[in-house]
Parts: structure tokens; sequence; C-alpha cells
């Protein structure tokens, strides 16, 4: 138990040094403003599209896609609840329309991909990796749509800016939400699933130059989020109330409430502690990457991801500490 515990302290120590390495950055004015929201582009442009395809083009294979078919319907399900319940709760914590739907993102939507496949291949092997995977397919196809859409639209204001890119000029296009259905992250998507279902590979170099620019995301990522976080007052990081409700919400009351469906619903085994780590993973970094890509405020994203990834120094690796006793 004490080996899972410090592993996965290791994991989310990790995440915040490069969180703080991007604070330094952007606090010292080695990036300025324009450089942390070309950083957002790529990584929306770029490196999470690659992610994206790379976890679909591995995970999904015909054979696993018949054999795992009931995690991903299990996947879908918990969507469905974990959606339903993360706007209510949004409803109770703010009045603001923006403020909204990042509360929504991040009780709904983990960070599954740099943070939960790491873990659980080092906890419980490759095997569960992939079983993992295929639970959390249906949360990924709705991410890429309607968690992104959620987070890049403004409700603050219709004006256009004149720095507007590319990112900020779809946005305001009418029929938005079908628009999302061909973003870059979700032609990646179908390109990983399609590739995934073929009976033969990409060539290995095509897959190298993809395996590189995903490799870039989670450290981008997470020095993005340092350099919005450097943006704000250290007062203000630690005084505002949400973000710690969101984070023992996000981190102790859902994977102890969807555990307890879990159970109810007769999972046991794999499933139960699938179910259950995906719902313990502190918030996903989204909520800072799709905000700053569009020019759109991302502190109260930030200052949540943030407390998230304090919080999870002791909740994680307790967390899966207690899972892997289970297992």
């Amino acid at each position: 138990m004490s080996e899972v515990f410090f592993q996965t302290l290791q994991q989310v120590a990790l995440l915040l040094i490069f969180i703080l390495i991007g604070y330094f950055l952007r606090k010292k004015n080695f990036i300025g403003d324009s450089g942390a929201k070309n950083f957002a582009i790529l990584e929306t442009l770029l490196f999470l599209p690659a992610n994206t395809y790379i976890a679909f083009s591995t995970n999904v294979n015909i054979h696993n896609f018949t054999e795992y078919l009931n995690l991903f319907l299990y996947g879908t399900v918990f969507l469905v609840a974990a959606l339903g319940l993360s706007i209510g709760l949004s409803r109770v914590f703010s009045k603001d329309k923006d403020k909204r739907n990042v509360l929504i993102y991040a009780l709904t939507f983990p960070n599954s991909g740099y943070f939960g496949y790491p873990v659980i291949e080092a906890v419980f092997g490759i095997a569960m990796k992939a079983k993992f995977s295929f639970f959390c397919i249906p949360f990924g196809l709705v991410i890429n749509s309607f968690g992104m859409q959620i987070l890049t639209k403004n409700y603050s204001t219709d004006k256009e800016k004149p720095e507007a890119n590319l990112l900020e000029i779809q946005s305001k296009k009418k029929n938005n939400n079908f628009k999302m259905l061909y973003s870059p992250i979700m032609i990646a998507t179908y390109l990983g699933i399609a590739v995934g279902l073929m009976p033969f590979e990409m060539p290995a170099f095509v897959n190298s130059v993809i395996g590189v620019a995903s490799d870039c995301m989670s450290p981008i990522a997470m020095l993005l989020t340092g350099m919005v976080l450097a943006t704000l007052p250290i007062k203000k990081l630690f005084d505002a109330w949400r973000p710690y409700i969101v984070g023992l919400i996000r981190l102790v009351a859902l994977p102890v409430f969807f555990g307890g469906i879990s159970y109810l619903l007769g999972l046991r085994g794999e499933a139960f502690i699938i179910s259950i780590a995906f719902f313990a993973l502190p918030v996903g970094m989204n909520v800072v990457v799709f905000p700053e890509s569009v020019g759109k405020d991302s502190s109260f994203g930030a200052s949540i991801c943030f407390m998230s990834y304090i919080m999870a120094l002791i909740t994680i690796p307790l967390a899966f500490a207690v899972i892997q006793s289970i297992a």
C-alpha cells in the first residue's frame, strides 16, 4: 500500500512542479500575455489533437472494442449521471454562466489522460490501463465537443476583439454546436478511432511525429496553468471559497458517491475499481487550455485546477492505495 501511495504522490508532485515553473516564467516576465495565449493555441490546434489521436488509435481496435464494450457502456451511463449532477451543483455555486460552465466541466471531466493513465498503468498494469481507456472514451468524445464549446463560449460580451484568432472567430459563428463536431480535436478523435479499427497500422514515422507532439501536451498544459495563475494575486488563489469546495467534491465526494452507485448496480472487480479511480482524479487541464485558446479569462478555472492538485497531493495517493488494496 505504501508503494502505491508514493508512486501516486510522485505523479501529482510532477504535475505541480510544471505548474510552478510556468508560474515563475510568467511572474518574472520571461513569457508575456501573448506568449501564454500562443501556448494555448498550440495546445488546442496541435498538441491536444495529437494526444487525442494517439489515445484512440492505440486503445481502440476490433478485438478490444468487442471485449470491452461493457466498459464503454458503463462510461456512457456514468457520463450522463456526472453531467446531470454537475449541472445541478453548478447552479448552486454561481449565477454567472461562464463560471457555471467551468464548474460543470471541472466536476464532470477529471484529468484522466495525463494523470489517470500513468497512475493506472503503474499501479494495476497496462491491461487495466486499456480497460480504463474504454471507460473514458465517452468522456473524451464529449470533452472534445460539448466540453470545448462550454469553455470557449463567452456570455459576458459579444464584441469582437482586434486580436481575435481563428478559434475566437469560429466560436462566434452561428451553429457553433455543429462546428465543434469538426474542430481539430474532434477530427483527431474520428481519425484515431478509424485508424484503431483498421487491420493495418500507420507508418512508423507518422506515428513517431504524432507521438512527439502528443508528449508535449501535458507539460505545456501545466506550464500554461502556472502562467495563468501568475496573473492572479497570491491571496486570491487561497481566499476564494469555491476552489476548496469544488476540490473536495471532485476528489472526495464524487468517488465515494459513484463508488456507492457502482456497488448498488452490481459492479465488482475491475469495473468497480475503474469507476472509483476515474472520479477520484483531479480537475482536467482543459479548464485552462480551452478558454485561453480563445482569449477568455481562465483565472477561475486555473484557481480551481491549482487547488485541485494541491489537495490531490493527499487525496489521490490515499484513494489509489485504498483502491489497490480492494483489488
